[in-house]
């Protein structure tokens, strides 16, 4: 039966940093430190002022659809103070067709009620907060790039349990069954790292040929000196192969914003595709790359609460207001007219309620591992 210190019960009560090596060896004791440790220090950056920069291109994949993004470039500006929020987001994108375009996001929340400004400029305002999910954590950098994933580091690693019903988890929510394990501690870009294992296996999948079969296996090195954020990710697909890393991430450029408080200035993330490997004798694609740079951070944004309650809606833009149960109570557009039942834009309403974080949000590599690894490999009858 597993037994736990006195030392380590207050730790994992009250969120502080435990010395791995002051405690038992038992590696599901370890694991469950290592999830304390990342907890208190995510609290670090709970208040933050951010300015982000990413630039995105596709490698040598063989896309065809006319839609598929193959650069792109964004600047977010994301205020959280005392619970309110603030993120304005711009992009830049240019589509394989030749296709060129600009979209702009926003989000206001103010303790009380929250406005979202979708790509769609549709418009949503509402009681409580929006669903939409900051990114000012760069214990997640390494992680969301991935697949969409909007969640504290924290409850990744705490596994399926935490994460279900959560809509920022993505495919994490249900789907997949996640644990993560304590692997060894090691010295990763010259920083102590404990090495951790988080294996994710098909879950709610309606095939029952796939149930339980492990679809992803990622590698997390988080820097003990370096708050505990993720120095180095590897992920690996054992359906494709289970030898051969698929997708890297590194965060690098460290910078002490304050005393004894740490963030990676730099960001590089590299997927490469997975059915091409397997298909045609572990041929090795590069599918996307990713880079992020951090222009501006600060612990300390101290705006007025009216900061957080203006928000910019284009002219001519459908808008709603919903209740707290996110019914609509009225809908018009933002010249001031309001709307009758059949001008009311259900679809993009629908969408947007359903999938809030992740329609405010540009998900590049999400939206290519999806199509690639669940959808191509299913349509070959190779399961995803």
């Amino acid at each position: 039966m597993l037994s736990v210190s006195f030392s380590l019960l207050i730790a994992l009560i009250f969120g502080i940093g435990v010395d791995l090596d002051s405690t038992s060896n038992d590696s599901d004791m370890k694991m469950l430190q290592v999830i304390s440790n990342v907890r208190a220090n995510e609290k670090l950056y709970a208040d933050i002022d951010l300015v982000v920069s990413i630039e995105y291109h596709v490698g040598d994949t063989e896309d065809d659809l006319p839609n598929t993004i193959v650069s792109l470039t964004k600047k977010s500006h994301t205020v959280a103070q005392n619970s309110m929020m603030y993120r304005d987001l711009f992009s830049d994108e240019v589509l394989l067709n030749g296709e060129k375009r600009k979209d702009r996001s926003f989000y206001v929340f103010d303790g009380e009620s929250s406005t979202t400004v979708f790509p769609n400029k549709m418009t949503n305002i509402q009681p409580g907060d929006g669903g939409v999910v900051s990114e000012n954590d760069p214990h997640t950098t390494l992680i969301g790039a991935s697949w969409g994933f909007f969640l504290p580091l924290s409850t990744f690693l705490e596994g399926t349990k935490s994460m279900k019903e959560n809509v920022g988890a993505g495919f994490y929510s249900g789907y997949w069954n996640t644990s993560s394990y304590f692997e060894k501690e090691e010295v990763v870009e010259g920083l102590k790292s404990v090495k951790i294992r988080v294996d994710s296996l098909f879950g709610g999948d309606n095939d029952p040929k796939l149930k339980n079969k492990l679809i992803s296996r990622r590698f997390l090195w988080l820097a003990v000196d370096r708050n505990y954020i993720p120095v180095k990710s590897e992920t690996y697909y054992p359906l494709d192969s289970d030898t051969q890393c698929f997708e890297y991430g590194y965060n690098s450029d460290w910078k002490e914003i304050e005393l004894g408080i740490w963030y990676p200035m730099s960001m590089k993330y590299e997927g490469y595709e997975t059915w091409i490997y397997k298909e045609r004798n572990h041929k090795l694609v590069l599918a996307d790359r990713t880079i992020g740079r951090i222009e501006r951070v600060d612990l300390h944004p101290n705006y007025p609460k009216s900061f957080f309650q203006k928000a910019e809606i284009p002219p001519g833009s459908p808008v709603y207001l919903l209740n707290k149960d996110k019914k609509i109570i009225k809908s018009y557009i933002q010249d001031g007219v309001e709307t009758t039942r059949a001008r009311s834009y259900r679809r993009l309403l629908y969408a947007a309620l359903i999938f809030p974080p992740l329609a405010f949000i540009v998900v590049v590599l999400s939206s290519r591992r999806i199509r690639n690894k669940l959808l191509r490999r299913k349509s070959l009858g190779d399961g995803p």
